[in-house]
């Protein structure tokens, strides 16, 4: 059972369903209010829980920040994207205040840790100062994953040069036909991130998106046997995102 506090809380976070565009502006504006005003509560100790709360107000940021991507991925609202971007990310730095516990730093083929999702729309959103403060706090291996994350936080703290000039993580073959392809994906990545930084430092002879689209298109495959389609949903989030973003002049494909 919620206290009354939260229970007010999580009522008065504006739903997603019938959205008029036009009414975004206010509407995210209102959203966001309500998420500083819960992360301000629960920074000084005035938000009280009690058993059982956790789930249920994970769960609601959980729909919260589905619906806010949704948005995103359609044409529809693309002059409101980084608005989005915004309050998404403010909603993810809420939900790990939330759980109180420092999450390990995630990339795998069907999830990424709410960190790097945050940093992600942060930098939609041109944000750099709140990416960077998150990113900071990533925890790296010495593998391809590693590498990956410290190009996408290399990237928020402009250290373009620094990324250019990274030895990327050699990927070998150990048997393992889908870990091997899921390494040769993020790899892709980091060298997708690379042209990105070769563009923002001037170089106009590379396209920086072309790496990301082949990862987009890679990422979702479909097996025959079952007559479906399956999607490496992690790796084509970031693929996703650092595709959308307004500074190449794209928008967010499906």
């Amino acid at each position: 059972m919620f206290d009354p506090i939260t229970e007010k809380l999580i009522k008065d976070i504006p739903q997603f369903d019938d959205i008029d565009v036009e009414r975004l502006p206010q509407l995210l504006s209102s959203v966001y209010a309500h998420i500083v005003s819960a992360k301000s509560q629960l920074a000084n100790g005035q938000l009280p829980f009690l058993i059982g709360d956790f789930d249920k107000t994970v769960r609601t940021l959980n729909k919260l920040i589905f619906g806010l991507e949704a948005l995103m991925i359609q044409d529809l609202y693309q002059k409101h994207v980084e608005s989005l971007a915004f309050v998404t990310a403010t909603a993810y730095s809420l939900k790990d205040m939330l759980l109180q516990q420092q999450e390990e730093s995630v990339v795998s083929m069907d999830y990424i840790s709410s960190d790097v999702s945050t940093v992600l729309h942060y930098l939609i959103a041109d944000a750099v100062t709140d990416a960077v403060e998150v990113a900071r706090k990533f925890h790296t291996a010495d593998d391809i994953q590693g590498s990956l994350l410290r190009y996408i936080r290399m990237l928020a703290e402009g250290k373009l040069k620094e990324i250019v000039e990274s030895e990327t993580t050699k990927e070998e073959f150990h048997g393992d036909y889908q870990e091997y392809a899921i390494n040769l994906l993020m790899n892709e990545l980091c060298e997708g991130i690379k042209d990105v930084a070769l563009h923002f430092l001037g170089n106009t002879t590379i396209k920086p998106t072309e790496r990301l689209e082949q990862v987009l298109l890679l990422s979702s495959f479909q097996i025959k046997k079952f007559d479906q389609i399956d999607t490496y949903v992690g790796i084509r989030k970031i693929a996703r995102l650092y595709w959308g973003n307004k500074a190449f002049g794209t928008s967010c494909p499906h």
